[in-house]
């Protein structure tokens, strides 16, 4: 019996195809100069003009002075700005794709693939935040129209959501019986490489919002640490 379309888990195909389209719109977005409007922009100009005294001497003189150094900081703002978005975006792609590349496989290296596919993962949901939050500071920065912010948010939230969906749809390639035995046996290898024997993982998970392990997974680090602690005492 097939699943129902609305019910189904997005696929790591649909993600791709999601998250090429983010790429393009907010490509398109920040060679438009992320939808600068001059109209507002004049009007920025015009209420300052009608803030100065009436009776000043010098008073256009004054205008095009902050002007020329508004245009200044614009240009530069809108320049670093587009280099940065556009990093965070092929940040995002490449990390997605490096975890799309890495296919668990039945291997005694199988638990260290999966570890190492989830950080992936972990990592383009993390530049998809950073990437949210980037927006957000541009179009209240700029003079633009916020509402088309709203947008681009919900295009990101819903990669957002596919990605979370596919690592969730990533738990198929460790039994649930066998999954704490395995990260034991990898669990060496894999605090040596990312340094988090003298961490607490669980603090550091919700210091940085990202989620590289289960609640499951997190009891069961705790408990090696512990034992970790004993040993070295003794």
């Amino acid at each position: 019996m097939s699943v129902p379309k609305n019910k189904r888990k997005p696929s790591k195909f649909d993600t791709a195809h999601h998250l090429l389209q983010v790429r393009k719109e907010l490509t398109s977005l920040a060679m438009n100069d992320f939808a600068f409007s001059e109209t507002k922009y004049e009007k920025q100009i015009e209420s300052f003009r009608k803030s100065l005294k009436t009776n000043s001497t010098n008073k256009e003189e004054v205008v095009q002075r902050m002007k020329k150094k508004k245009d200044e900081l614009i240009s530069w703002y809108l320049d670093y700005e587009k280099r940065k978005v556009l990093d965070m975006v092929s940040n995002m792609t490449r990390e997605f794709t490096i975890a799309n590349s890495i296919f668990p496989s039945e291997t005694e290296a199988k638990v260290m693939e999966y570890i190492e596919r989830r950080r992936h993962l972990n990592e383009a949901i993390g530049e998809c935040k950073a990437l949210k939050q980037e927006l957000q500071s541009i179009f209240t920065t700029l003079p633009v129209n916020i509402n088309k912010y709203q947008r681009f948010a919900d295009m990101i939230d819903e990669l957002i959501k596919m990605i979370r969906g596919v690592r969730q749809a990533d738990n198929r390639f460790l039994k649930h019986k066998n999954k704490n035995k395995q990260l034991s046996n990898e669990y060496e290898n894999y605090t040596h490489k990312y340094n988090i024997q003298n961490i607490n993982v669980e603090e550091e998970q919700l210091k940085t919002g990202v989620q590289l392990f289960t609640e499951e997974e997190l009891q069961t680090i705790k408990e090696m640490q512990i034992e970790e602690q004993l040993q070295t005492k003794k």
